[in-house]
């Protein structure tokens, strides 16, 4: 070859190219590699025993884990080469358990999608072939330890939470879950030896499918050890049991705010299958129109507004609700999120306060001496815009946002919005 003369061919593509100028060595072996396929590696690996399966299983639980903690799509699920050809696993058991590690990751990335804790692009199944309704397979004996039967649970709770069925929305249902991880986590994998686990790793060889990846070197994804992905599991189901029995406890907005408090700073602040479950059951759990009201009241709007002047406080109470609801969902979000939506929302209290100052003035009309307060349906509005307000000020300390020269400025500002409340 000569003097910056480049490789190409079929297992040479542009991207390494590239990769080869940027590294300054345009004679990189890389793309002389002949490519693994998924054919050789399971040729390779031969036949699978039930020790072998297990192992694997663990894998893919890791994988599962990581998908639910947010991570890219790439480095979780869809890095399990058997997931592309379930057709291609020649172990009865492990090819169902893969069918339904596929349906749970589905059903988590429609939940996150449809309560907008994340985005589109944030999970890109589609983008990569996924099979986004993997048709559910016969069913088989369980035959790795339990690991069937804990993904034959995750997945009627997830259904449960994507159809808005209660009965599979409590805390006794989620303990069910964590006992059948328990039972799986007990089950112990008897591959020792250490070329064999290397051979089963290569199934989570990302660079093994080139319709995903340019060739290369092997780009095997780290994922957890098998006690790290079992327990990760068993804390994230733990969250989703506190968030279940945490909105049947919900009496008051108070207790909302509290709620929501206390998930920002807690463990499932890191969960966004958490807060997505939550964001979804926080509509169909609680009755936000009667928690508005009772707020309402406690500010002085009389009690029996609603039904006297039902033609004109209507509106305005269903704004409330609506402005409640999607204050609740901004702040399930993560917290860069958070910090981006929330100005979008200011513009709505604005609004509100405009129709909140007239409201009290027929409530003045027509209430007179009686109303217990001034103003309080805009002092109510105010209120839930300034403590809105506040959590923005909160994120922008705890991202890091403000430069040096602008702290005692956001400082001072936040001491302001303090005294007005």
């Amino acid at each position: 070859m000569g003097l910056g003369q480049l490789v190409h061919g079929e297992d040479y593509s542009p991207f390494e190219a590239m990769s080869a100028i940027e590294l300054m060595q345009p004679k990189m072996d890389v793309g002389l590699q002949t490519p693994a396929n998924l054919e050789k590696v399971i040729d390779t690996i031969g036949d699978l025993s039930d020790a072998d399966a297990k192992y694997v299983a663990d894998g893919m639980l890791a994988m599962m884990y990581l998908y639910f903690n947010g991570n890219t799509t790439l480095q979780t699920v869809w890095s399990c080469l058997l997931c592309h050809h379930l057709d291609a696993v020649r172990h009865a058991g492990l090819k169902y358990f893969l069918n339904l590690a596929l349906r749970c990751s589905g059903l988590a990335r429609e939940i996150m999608l449809e309560s907008d804790v994340i985005a589109d692009e944030d999970a890109p199944l589609a983008l990569l072939g996924a099979d986004l309704e993997p048709k559910k397979l016969p069913v088989v004996t369980d035959c790795l330890g339990g690991r069937i039967a804990l993904l034959e649970e995750l997945e009627e709770m997830l259904e449960c939470v994507k159809n808005s069925k209660n009965e599979g929305c409590k805390k006794t249902v989620v303990d069910e879950v964590l006992d059948a991880l328990q039972r799986a986590g007990h089950d112990g994998v008897l591959v020792d030896e250490e070329e064999r686990r290397k051979q089963l790793d290569r199934l989570f060889d990302a660079s093994i499918n080139n319709n995903d990846m340019p060739p290369g070197p092997p780009r095997q994804v780290p994922s957890l050890s098998r006690e790290d992905a079992y327990s990760s599991m068993d804390s994230l189901l733990t969250d989703i049991g506190y968030a279940f029995e945490g909105l049947s406890r919900i009496t008051s907005l108070d207790n909302l705010e509290h709620f929501l408090e206390d998930l920002r700073h807690g463990s499932a602040s890191e969960q966004p299958l958490v807060r997505a479950i939550i964001s979804l059951r926080l509509m169909d759990t609680v009755d936000v129109e009667a928690l508005v009201k009772d707020s309402l009241e406690s500010f002085g709007v009389p009690s029996d507004l609603w039904t006297a002047h039902r033609d004109i406080s209507t509106d305005v109470l269903a704004n409330c609700v609506r402005l409640t609801q999607l204050r609740a969902r901004t702040l399930l979000k993560s917290r860069s999120r958070q910090h981006r939506s929330i100005p979008k929302l200011i513009p709505e209290y604005n609004f509100m306060q405009t129709q909140g100052l007239g409201m009290d003035e027929m409530l003045e009309i027509n209430y007179g001496k009686r109303l217990g307060f001034k103003k309080p349906m805009w002092t109510w509005v105010t209120d839930q815009a300034i403590s809105l307000m506040q959590i923005e000020l909160q994120l922008t300390f705890e991202l890091g946002l403000a430069d040096n020269e602008e702290m005692p400025m956001l400082l001072w500002f936040e001491d302001y919005l303090i005294g007005v409340r």
